[in-house]
């Protein structure tokens, strides 16, 4: 079989993996260190911690960013999705880049950071409108605008550090929201291209 097939008939569910394996691993470095606080600190202090909660939440980043990556191969077959689709993989990259320089690392986390905060929240601005086409991802473009709204009021409304929380969380919720909708888009495919077939529920 074509690796490129493999790809992308996995792509949702390594999309899925990705955002869950992040939202368990958060949490994880946060037992470690035990004097991580939400709203007081960024996440990126998890990062650097002078014990394990270090390696779990760069591991985190780099594990969660290589997949979303690999999700974002999904999202080029959404029609006019591509410029989303393009941020989105631009974001993936940002956040491998925030696993490998971590917090101590200075210039080059900040520029990280950015370098993932920027181009995902533009990528669900340029993949809504896409989405909302689409019968099927219109839950998806819900949380995605969702996720942006309630990130931006917890900016003017509360701390930064945890309007980055929140804007982390809405981005795991859209991750698991857009690969189980593209894998039931996949599923649906399949069934309409083979009309003969009998399916168990």
């Amino acid at each position: 079989m074509d690796p490129r097939d493999i790809l992308t008939k996995s792509a949702p569910y390594i999309g899925i993996a990705g955002a869950i394996l992040f939202a368990l691993m958060w949490p994880a470095a946060v037992a470690v260190t035990g004097d991580w606080v939400l709203g007081r600190d960024t996440l990126s202090e998890l990062g650097g911690k002078p014990n394990a909660a270090a390696p779990i939440f760069s591991a985190a980043c780099i594990i969660a960013g290589i997949c979303a990556l690999l999700f974002s191969s999904a999202l080029y077959g959404i029609p006019r999705a591509r410029a989303g689709a393009a941020l989105f993989t631009l974001a993936s990259m940002g956040l491998v880049m925030v696993g490998v320089f971590p917090i101590y690392a200075g210039t080059a986390h900040t520029v990280a950071t950015i370098w993932f905060f920027g181009p995902v929240a533009l990528s669900v601005i340029f993949l809504t409108p896409a989405f909302l086409r689409t019968k099927e991802l219109r839950l998806s473009a819900i949380v995605g605008v969702g996720g942006l709204i309630v990130s931006f009021a917890s900016l003017a409304l509360s701390t930064y550090q945890l309007a980055e929380a929140v804007a982390v969380a809405s981005v795991i919720a859209l991750g698991v929201s857009m690969g189980a909708q593209l894998a039931i888009m996949r599923r649906k495919a399949i069934r309409r291209a083979m009309p003969g077939r009998h399916f168990s529920r």
